[in-house]
């Protein structure tokens, strides 16, 4: 209550302590001035600093990679942490514990996330700062357990291989065996003072990342209990395979093939090469399945989905034989025989080109012909893809469905395509397509590529300038070299054909255009997918964004969406994306200030795999007032929060809900304050014996200025009020409202000055 608010009920009371009783004589007129109680500035909702607490830990741990737990759970409770994270992550597993009996506060750039289990959380502190963690008692209930919370992939050790619990302690000061017998550990070997001993209960955990918390946990302690260890550290493994260098495979021709050094391919090579079982379908004119740098490369799942016999060219409909004829020659310049080049000629086989990806299968799928491709026979291409019924009357099993489907054309958009490509997406095959070569930045939408399910690609030349010819706009995601100038040094070199001295020879040349780019971007999803099968492609579009090298203005752009094709680098992201999802929000606590409607919270996924599963309930009684709603079905996403603050009672609200997902959950506080409104109505204003009424009066709220006349002295109710709800009285919650007891003695006119009449909550 306001100090106005006091003040006006010490000027109702002094008038009852004039002393005198009911029921005297008439003549007394009673008069003031009343006032509406109206909002004073609401006090933040934000989280207060934090209190100290009963026992203080500075974290001075090297907080580097894998090894850097710091398990306050096991301590004192409550227990606080104050700490500094700078490069690595720090990390920190509390527990048992219950749902918000942790806080943390950042400064600088630090930020925090969190994973709760059911019984522990785990929480990580990334950026650039300082912090202060701080946990409350647990509940005696409570009991210890193992940890089943999902940690980010740079906590894990990713990519980091160990000697199965294996610990090497450095024992230059003076550690003795029986220290380290304690923790159950058995000598493996000695050497130079230093020690290599094994777990046998760490080596046997059998799951990945257990295993390696495991590990984490026992580092930590041994590091605790042998303060005279110069270092206790894991055994790591580094496979000969992760020597530094590339790839170089001995085409003859690889040297001219700047597309694919300009995007990592040989550096992407030395991780993966692919995997047999991953195909990639190119959707085109077909191909020259008879050139020498596709031997043993071409799936005999192609097909020719051409209808029109004239069309096709050679003598028939719809067959399996999906190969170019060769009089096409000037009419296509074998369109699909360059593209399917990019992505799979024979690599390290000594004749011509390398391919992006050297092992899976081409699946050459032909549906331009001579002059045109219709809709129907797209359609009839998608669904043989897809394992749905089509024209070829041939249902491609799961195994035989392509992983990766290259679409190096520009189509006018149909419900019918658009359909059969969310089929595909919907089963995790991811599509590339051109974004076109009308030069146009921004270009209106240009389909396949402009489909939220497609991943759009653009070009750049040798120099990495935006090719005059690509499209740009938000439809781009990323670009790869197209080359500038077809038949020229300057252009990208692919497998080709032509009638040389009345005679077909099979030969390289070198192309322009975003069709040409996109197949780099296809066999670069392909290597992704060798290391991360069956990855969705909402996971390779993020992946393909992330990794891609900045070009134009700093950050994503309509030339160069975000950025140049990178190839090891994604290939490297999509290897940390072989571990659980772990879902991040922020922030956990939102305050909607007074001119506020709408916020945003955001959702990412700090772990690997997609983050999906989002939902959303309420924790405490909710006022109605609240919608939420995100942005996508999967991390990264916005939750949008919308406050209609005519559903919820005058007041400050602080609503907790729980979101949910695949990756773990997390709790959110999201406060507001419905105002009291401004004044309106009438006052009713009374002097009441009991029910008897003495004397009433009604005024405007906005003046309040009042005169009772003839009440009889006594002590008597002061009653005063506005039915806001125009129920025929007043008093009722979420009302002005004032009743107090006075007395009047006389004089003939008692005032008692400017009042305020209360809200009733």
């Amino acid at each position: 209550m306001s100090a106005r608010h006091v003040l006006a009920l010490v000027a109702i009371a002094s008038l009852a302590s004039c002393g005198g009783g009911g029921g005297g004589e008439s003549g007394t007129t009673l008069s003031g001035r009343l006032h509406l109680e109206q909002s004073s500035s609401p006090a933040s909702l934000g989280a207060s600093s934090l209190p100290r607490a009963a026992a203080t830990h500075v974290d001075r741990e090297p907080n580097d990679h894998l090894f850097s737990a710091v398990d306050l759970g096991r301590g004192v409770h409550p227990a606080r942490v104050d700490g500094e994270v700078h490069r690595d992550p720090d990390v920190f597993r509390v527990g048992p514990c219950a749902p918000g009996s942790v806080q943390v506060e950042c400064s600088g750039d630090a930020r925090a996330s969190s994973a709760w289990s059911g019984r522990e959380l785990t929480i990580v502190i990334r950026g650039d700062g300082r912090y202060r963690l701080e946990t409350t008692p647990v509940p005696a209930d409570v009991k210890d357990l193992a940890l089943q919370a999902q940690l980010p992939p740079d906590v894990l050790g990713a990519g980091v291989e160990c000697a199965a619990g294996e610990v090497l302690v450095c024992v230059d000061g003076g550690v003795t065996d029986a220290l380290v017998r304690r923790f159950g550990l058995q000598l493996v070997q000695r050497a130079g003072g230093v020690e290599r001993w094994c777990s046998p209960r760490v080596a046997l955990v059998a799951e990945v990342a257990g295993r390696a918390l495991a590990l984490a946990d026992l580092i930590r302690e041994l590091r605790r209990a042998l303060p005279q260890a110069s270092y206790v550290a894991p055994n790591t493994i580094c496979r000969r395979d992760s020597l530094a260098g590339d790839v170089s495979p001995n085409d003859p021709l690889f040297s001219r093939q700047f597309n694919l050094h300009l995007t990592g391919f040989p550096q992407a090579w030395d991780i993966t090469k692919g995997e047999d079982d991953v195909a990639i379908a190119v959707m085109d004119t077909g191909i020259l399945a008879d050139h020498p740098d596709f031997v043993g490369r071409l799936s005999p799942l192609g097909y020719d989905f051409i209808g029109d016999p004239g069309e096709a060219g050679d003598g028939d409909s719809y067959d399996a034989d999906p190969s170019e004829p060769r009089k096409f020659e000037t009419m296509t310049v074998f369109h699909g025989t360059y593209v399917a080049g990019v992505v799979g000629a024979v690599a390290n086989n000594g004749e011509g080109v390398a391919g992006g990806v050297w092992r899976g299968k081409v699946i050459p799928i032909r549906v331009f012909g001579f002059h045109h491709s219709t809709s129907f026979d797209r359609i009839q291409a998608y669904r043989y893809l897809g394992g749905r019924d089509n024209v070829s009357k041939r249902v491609l099993g799961p195994s035989e469905r392509p992983r990766v489907v290259n679409l190096s054309f520009i189509v006018p958009p149909t419900t019918g395509e658009k359909a059969e490509i969310e089929h595909l997406f919907g089963q995790g095959i991811v599509l590339v397509a051109a974004v076109g070569n009308e030069g146009k930045v921004p270009s209106p939408p240009v389909y396949p590529a402009a489909w939220p399910e497609v991943i759009g690609v653009g070009s750049v030349a040798r120099n990495l300038a935006r090719a005059p010819y690509s499209n740009g706009g938000s439809f781009l995601d990323v670009v790869a070299p197209g080359g500038v100038g077809a038949f020229t040094a300057e252009g990208v070199i692919s497998t080709w054909g032509l009638t040389f001295e009345n005679k077909f020879v099979h030969s390289y040349q070198s192309f322009q255009g975003t069709s040409v780019a996109t197949p780099a971007v296809g066999a670069a999803v392909a290597l992704m997918e060798a290391v991360h099968p069956n990855m969705h492609p909402v996971t390779a579009r993020r992946i393909l964004r992330s990794s891609a090298f900045d070009l134009g203005v700093l950050g994503p752009d309509l030339a160069f969406g975000a950025g140049l094709l990178q190839a090891d680098a994604a290939v490297k992201a999509a290897i940390l994306q072989n571990i659980p999802p772990l879902m991040s929000l922020e922030p956990t606590v939102y305050t909607l200030r007074s001119d506020e409607t709408e916020a945003s919270l955001s959702v990412r996924n700090t772990g690997g795999r997609l983050l999906t599963g989002l939902e959303v309930t309420a924790v405490s009684p909710v006022s109605g007032a609240i919608s939420l709603k995100f942005d996508d079905k999967w991390a990264p996403t916005w939750l949008r929060v919308t406050v209609d603050r005519s559903k919820a009672r005058v007041g400050t609200h602080l609503e907790t809900f729980r979101l949910t997902s695949n990756g773990g959950q997390s709790l959110f506080d999201i406060g507001f304050t419905r105002p009291i409104p401004a004044a309106f109505g009438t006052l009713v204003i009374r002097v009441l014996d009991g029910e008897r009424v003495l004397g009433q009066a009604t005024v405007g709220a906005t003046d309040g200025s009042f005169a009772l006349p003839d009440l009889p002295t006594g002590s008597w109710v002061f009653e005063a009020g506005v039915d806001v709800n125009n129920n025929g009285r007043i008093g009722d919650a979420q009302e002005w409202y004032l009743r107090r007891t006075i007395t009047l003695t006389g004089p003939p006119t008692v005032g008692l000055g400017d009042v305020v009449v209360p809200w009733k909550q």
